[in-house]
């Protein structure tokens, strides 16, 4: 390419014929005059090795699309609810591990303390699963990932007559609640099948919660209380409660809250229920302190009245004191045993999620526990509370939860909690609690871990330069742009468009790594893909945002093209700032009007002097990289162009279109070179592949190509995604390949040409030695041993002639058959049956057929029989071909008796001296007439 760039002076012509043919001279006459002694063995590197089969490595597929979801107690796994599907995600490696698949959507679930899980559908069914086996799967690395398990529920129970929106569990993993849409709530007894509680009349409930509450005045539930009428079991639970039900001398209860702006308790054992109204909206979140645990702050409680009343110190001692947050913009801090409202807190914007946070410090020997809730609502903010004094610490802010937070969890064993966005993400933070200068501990946050649920439609998908293929960046229906770690499983987002992005590219720049979006903003961003700070952005045009592209080879210039019809080209300069990767100082150099209608896509050359354009209109156009002068265009395309790109070292280009065709075009003359057919959609998206001897497209039908343009064949079609497939990008050295699409699924895809050819080759290998020791066991008459190999080898005519050979020349055939057959397995007895199924359809090979069947029959038991597979089908087609065989034997043997009969008449054919011979042909004959005229009778008799 270099050389061609240096030869050509105009732009883009074709070197002169009269030269090529004087360098071919030139080169003849030095190969007649060498010496052969001479010359050297070429170093001419090998034709590199075309590719025809990708295997996924890995997929990323949608894991939530809202609902509820759980994290078990060893917080090694985060559970989500995807429409009827449980998927099960590895949180330290954020991989997919498990689909446990359902028939009906999931509208609740909750984890025991023991780690098994509790979900209920939109059919009012509730299962239990016990997922230790699962968990415990993880660590083995030989396991297939992205499997669908065939778990099943180890308990299945109809739960309520309407649709279960919320469901709690108590400590002991023995009373389950559910909460259903129309106000009612039942408590189950799990050991025991059936519900204790019945409550009615709620209103819509959101927020369930077991704890242990106490009356002060009364004195302890003693834990051996047993309940002697049957009336009075139903009502209470089982008989005989289980010794850990108390909690120092508390008893379990229930708390209730939702749409009614009302906190239920409900006391299971004492049966004494209240009802807490203060709240004037809707309450989005429920939690309580565990009891037992002292706080060493100190707050006044009041009564309903505004009198004081407790010392809250003593109630924390106690337990029972919990936080309800709603969309009335109040934090309100309860004492559950006596009923009463310790604080309200404003918190100036509506709560959709709220987690209260226990932290332990020791001291000199001391050891101190606070208390947090954390809220946050649309804004994303994090809000710190201190429960104690009711006051806010400190609030936090990430770009992540700037769509909004929806759910919240504390994960007490990591000292984590995560957040879920308004668009599906899970953001897992850190908190860090030290020794403060006052009273409260110093308390930071830090951002580990996103987990994406849900990528909604993929539009683009770039390799990051330099990250050896193990990150990535995707623009999907969002105004985020993801970074995601393949490695760590990470995901990034990153803020500054305002509304969805539609396109990138990625570059190099000096030492700067770059990444350039466009967005339906009408502005273009270009990013430090280290940091995912904006370092610049680009206005000017007047619609959305198409394509994008950085020149080649470190090139300061990049393209941007619009709906607006306009290509726009700019100059990135480097600035004092640039230093500090704060700013890139770009400019516009030009702007034109490009095409008719809207550009789709942009294209510079491997060497940076020219840029191509696609368009809506169907027409391709080359321009000058410096100043956007037209060099020329293509048309032939016959719907809209979806996507071209250069060839990296020949003067051709490769384009795709909604007709459903590929096109290989001659840059010098602006001409078809090839087209090529097999997508059954639009053609969306083409890279080249293996030094330009290979093309790569996706389409609107899912499939992914490879195509080997100079024999216009197609080397592969995959097809691993249910719609569009918009996203793209293959790695530097080719051995990964990622797709992205509508599906919302990432597909990584690895290089497996190379191992498949040496697995076939190694097959080859086995097959030959396997065929040589076939042939050397029917030359040396081990006939069981042939038949063995010959059926492990699928030959079944091989294996026929054997069994021919063996019924001619084995004087033992039926033995010897018999142990071969002997130790079949119900797959392999299968597979037999299928060989004389087949044989026996043939009337030359029926008898041999037969005789195996007698065999077989004789052989394995009725038992092993009935248990084949499919020996149903099996039998069906093998007694109809033994019905027309034995049918056509018996009119043989009729026909025989007419020959008989013939040489019996024929008596010239006779000896004359021999009377003993007579004798013996009269007799004969005389049976051959009784033979024929019982046979006559019987075919009378049925006429």
């Amino acid at each position: 390419m270099a050389d061609s760039t240096k030869r050509s002076k105009s732009k883009l012509k074709a070197p002169k014929k009269e030269e090529v043919k004087e360098e071919e001279v030139e080169m003849e006459d030095d190969q007649i005059d060498a010496d052969e002694s001479q010359i050297e063995p070429s170093n001419t590197p090998a034709e590199p090795k075309l590719k025809n089969l990708y295997k996924i490595q890995s997929a990323f597929k949608t894991l939530y699309v809202g609902g509820p979801y759980e994290i078990p107690s060893n917080e090694k796994i985060l559970i989500t609810a995807n429409d009827t599907s449980i998927e099960i995600v590895n949180i330290e490696t954020g991989a997919h591990e498990y689909t446990i698949p359902g028939e009906a959507s999931i509208t609740a679930m909750v984890c025991s303390p023991q780690g098994d899980l509790i979900v209920a559908r939109s059919n009012a069914i509730i299962e239990y699963f016990q997922l230790q086996s699962l968990v415990d799967a993880l660590s083995n690395e030989d396991r297939a990932r992205n499997k669908t398990t065939n778990l099943e529920p180890s308990e299945t129970w109809k739960g309520s007559k309407s649709m279960i929106s919320a469901l709690a569990i108590e400590d002991t993993g023995c009373l389950i609640a559910s909460a259903s849409v129309d106000g009612q709530i039942l408590i189950w007894d799990r050991r025991q099948h059936h519900f204790t509680h019945n409550y009615t009349n709620l209103g819509p409930i959101r927020a369930l919660k077991f704890t242990y509450l106490r009356d002060a005045d009364a004195p302890a539930i003693p834990t051996t209380e047993v309940s002697k009428s049957r009336k009075d079991k139903r009502k209470r639970g089982s008989d005989k409660p289980s010794t850990n039900a108390m909690r120092h001398g508390a008893e379990p209860s229930l708390l209730a809250a939702g749409d009614t702006g009302i906190v239920f308790t409900f006391r299971l054992f004492t049966k004494v229920d209240s009802k807490l109204t203060d709240h004037l909206s809707t309450i989005t979140s429920l939690d309580s302190i565990p009891i037992g645990h002292p706080h060493p702050a100190s707050m006044h409680a009041t009564s309903p009245s505004g009198d004081s009343k407790l010392d809250f110190r003593s109630e924390l001692d106690q337990g029972g004191v919990g936080v309800t947050a709603g969309r009335d913009k109040v934090l309100n801090i309860w004492n559950f045993q006596a009923g009463l409202k310790l604080k309200t807190v404003p918190v100036y914007e509506p709560v959709e999620a709220m987690a209260l946070m226990t932290f332990v410090i020791s001291e000199k020997k001391r050891k101190s526990t606070f208390r947090v809730a954390v809220t946050s609502g649309e804004s994303g903010n994090l809000n710190f509370w201190d429960i104690s004094q009711a006051k806010k610490l400190f609030d936090f802010s990430d770009a992540a939860l700037n769509v909004g937070v929806s759910q919240m969890k504390f994960l007490p064993e990591s000292q984590r909690f995560v957040c879920v966005t308004a668009e599906q993400n899970f953001v897992f933070f850190q908190v860090k609690v030290e020794n403060g200068d006052g009273d409260f501990p110093k308390i930071s946050v830090s951002k580990i871990k996103t987990i994406v649920g849900y990528n909604d439609e993929i539009s683009e998908i770039k390799y990051v330069p330099d990250s050896q293929a193990s990150e990535i960046i995707l623009a999907t229906n969002s105004k985020q742009v993801r970074h995601f770690n393949l490695k760590e499983g990470s995901w990034d987002l990153w803020e500054g468009h305002t509304d969805n992005v539609t396109c990138m590219d990625v570059g190099k720049w000096n030492e700067f790594i770059l990444v350039i979006t466009g967005s339906r903003d009408r502005t273009a961003r270009i990013w430090d893909a280290r940091t995912g700070e904006v370092l610049a952005t680009l206005k000017g045009h007047t619609d959305d945002l198409g394509s994008v592209s950085f020149g080649k080879f470190g090139s300061q210039y990049l393209a941007t093209g619009g709906n607006d019809s306009i290509v726009k080209l700019w100059e990135m300069k480097r600035t004092k700032n640039l230093v500090d990767g704060s700013k890139v100082a770009v400019s516009s150099i030009k702007s034109i009007k490009a095409h008719n209608k809207e550009v789709t896509c942009l294209s510079f050359s491997p060497n940076g002097r020219f840029v191509a354009s696609g368009s809506h209109d169907r027409a391709i156009k080359v321009w000058d990289a410096k100043d956007l002068t037209e060099i020329g265009s293509m048309l032939g395309h016959k719907r809209t162009v979806w996507g071209i790109q250069f060839s990296p070292v020949e003067k051709c280009l490769a384009s795709v279109s909604a007709d459903t065709t590929v096109k290989i075009w001659n840059i010098n003359d602006f001409t078809c070179l090839k087209t090529l057919e097999g997508h059954n959609g639009s053609v969306l998206r083409v890279s080249w592949l293996t030094v330009g001897l290979q093309l790569v497209t996706t389409g609107s039908d899912g499939t992914i190509k490879i195509w080997t343009p100079k024999t216009q064949t197609c080397n592969a079609t995959f097809d691993e995604h249910t719609d569009r497939v918009w996203g793209l990008c293959i790695s530097d050295d080719e051995e990964t390949m990622i797709t992205g699409g509508s599906d919302s699924l990432v597909n990584v895809w690895r290089n497996f040409t190379e191992i498949q050819a040496s697995l076939d080759r190694k097959k080859e290998q086995e097959l030959i030695l396997a065929q040589q020791t076939l042939d050397n066991s029917i030359h040396n008459k081990q006939f069981a041993r042939a038949i063995q190999l010959a059926f492990a080898l699928d030959q079944p005519f091989k294996l026929l002639s054997i069994f021919d050979t063996v019924f001619s020349e084995d004087v033992h055939a039926h033995q010897t058959i018999q142990k071969a057959i002997a130790g079949f397995s119900g797959v392999q007895l299968e597979k037999f049956l299928g060989y004389c199924r087949q044989w026996n359809t043939n009337s030359r090979h029926a008898f041999t057929a037969q005789r195996l069947l007698k065999i077989f029959f004789e052989t394995i038991p009725a038992k092993s029989i009935i248990d084949i597979p499919g020996i149903k089908n099996l039998m069906e087609g093998l007694m109809p071909y033994t019905d027309k065989h034995l049918g056509r034997i018996d009119r043989i043997l009729q026909s025989s008796y007419l020959i008989d009969f013939t040489l019996i008449r024929m008596n010239t054919l006779l000896p004359q001296d021999n009377d003993a011979f007579k004798l013996k042909v009269e007799n004969e004959s005389e049976e051959a007439n009784n033979d024929m005229e019982e046979a006559n009778n019987d075919v009378e008799e049925e006429e």
